[in-house]
């Protein structure tokens, strides 16, 4: 009797024992499956993922790239301004009335002691960086070309004539229509669209 009960002990242990290693295979199962899916669903680290961004390209844009150096507004020539300064022209001041100015408006000015240069002038270095000579041209508005011409200096550029007298700008001018050079050391005078030199003194 004990041997019968000892032996269905034995067996319901086994039995026990082979139940419980089928559950924890089922669970490891379903498990790894569930980790499977989770892997085949999660995206591969090493795949591009910029390839929805707005450059297209699949990388992501360098915030250290250079800009472009095209510009909607940029004028073709890539100088907007390129012909200010060219000719000559006129302009009205306020105690001087209209005198000879170049194209920006800035008053042009004579020089007595380039009297005494025959086809030339005396004005060099530190007096030509404050009275710039005016380049020469054939180009005017409200001054007769007739009165228009040019002499050679000495670096070899060519400089504008009013009736025969080398025109300059002068350095103090700041706005077009200044005079303040006008009568200075009394050898600088404005010059009438007749070419007439003037050497009213300016109003203060």
């Amino acid at each position: 009797m004990s041997r019968r009960l000892r032996a269905a002990s034995l067996l319901a242990s086994a039995l026990a024992v082979a139940a419980f290693a089928t559950a924890c295979s089922s669970d490891d199962g379903g498990g790894s499956g569930a980790r499977a899916a989770a892997s085949a669903s999660a995206p591969d680290s090493d795949t591009d993922t910029g390839s929805g961004s707005g450059s297209g390209s699949g990388a992501m844009d360098d915030p250290y790239a250079a800009p472009s150096t095209s510009s909607a507004g940029a004028d073709a020539s890539g100088s907007p301004d390129s012909a200010a300064g060219a000719g000559i022209g006129t302009s009205r001041t306020a105690g001087l009335g209209t005198v000879i100015a170049d194209a920006k408006g800035r008053t042009v000015y004579v020089y007595d002691p380039d009297k005494g240069v025959k086809n030339g002038s005396a004005c060099y270095g530190e007096c030509a960086s404050t009275w710039p000579p005016v380049p020469a041209t054939t180009e005017a508005k409200g001054v007769d070309r007739g009165l228009l011409g040019s002499v050679t200096r000495k670096d070899g550029t060519r400089q504008l004539t009013v009736k025969g007298k080398p025109v300059y700008l002068f350095a103090g001018d700041a706005a077009a229509g200044d005079t303040k050079g006008q009568n200075l050391m009394n050898v600088w005078h404005v010059v009438s669209p007749e070419g007439a030199v003037v050497t009213t003194k300016p109003t203060s």
